[in-house]
C-alpha cells in the first residue's frame, strides 16, 4: 500500500451539484449511507459539503438550531407531527442547496498528503477529508473512515 492518501481515497463518491434542490438532495441522502456529500460545480471544482444534518436543522425551529442559542428557547415544537414536518419540508423543497453548503470546518488535502496525515485530519475534524488537486479546487475524492478500513482490509 502506498504512503499517499490516494491509496485510501474514494475517487468516485456521490457528489452533488449546487443547483440541486433540497427535495432532490433529500432523495439522494435518503438512499445514501454518507452523511456528508461533496458539492462540486460543473467544472469539477470543490465548493464545500452538504450535510444530512442540514436537513435536520431545517426542520427544527431557529431558536433550537441557531449556534450560540441567541433566540428565546421555546418547547412548543416538541409536539410536531410527521405531517407537520412534511409540510415544513415542502416549504424549503425548491430551494437550491448552494445556500446550505458547509465551506469551512471541512479538512482538505492533496494527493501528496500521507495516509497518516489524512487519518489525523479525519480524527481531528470528524469529517471526511476532501482530496483536491494540488494548487487547485479540482475535486479528486474523499478519505473517509469507512473507505479507509475497506482499503486496509482489501490490501
Amino acid at each position: 500500500m502506498s504512503n499517499s492518501c490516494t491509496s485510501i481515497m474514494l475517487s468516485d463518491p456521490i457528489t452533488l451539484k449546487p443547483t440541486l434542490t433540497i427535495k432532490e438532495t433529500l432523495e439522494i441522502v435518503r438512499n445514501s449511507p454518507s452523511r456528508y456529500m461533496p458539492v462540486v460545480d460543473e467544472n469539477g471544482d470543490y465548493l464545500g459539503v452538504f450535510s444530512s444534518m442540514t436537513l435536520i436543522r431545517l426542520l427544527l425551529p431557529e431558536s433550537v438550531s441557531i449556534k450560540g442559542g441567541k433566540n428565546k428557547f421555546e418547547l412548543d415544537f416538541m409536539d410536531t407531527s410527521l405531517p407537520e414536518l412534511k409540510e415544513k419540508v415542502a416549504q424549503f423543497a425548491d430551494k437550491q442547496i448552494k445556500d446550505y453548503i458547509i465551506t469551512d470546518e471541512v479538512p482538505t488535502c492533496t494527493p501528496k498528503t500521507s495516509v497518516m496525515e489524512a487519518l489525523n485530519l479525519l480524527y481531528k475534524h470528524r469529517y471526511h477529508t476532501i482530496v483536491l488537486e494540488e494548487n487547485s479546487r479540482k475535486f479528486l475524492g474523499i478519505v473517509s473512515i469507512k473507505g479507509t478500513f475497506q482499503k486496509i482490509l482489501a490490501s
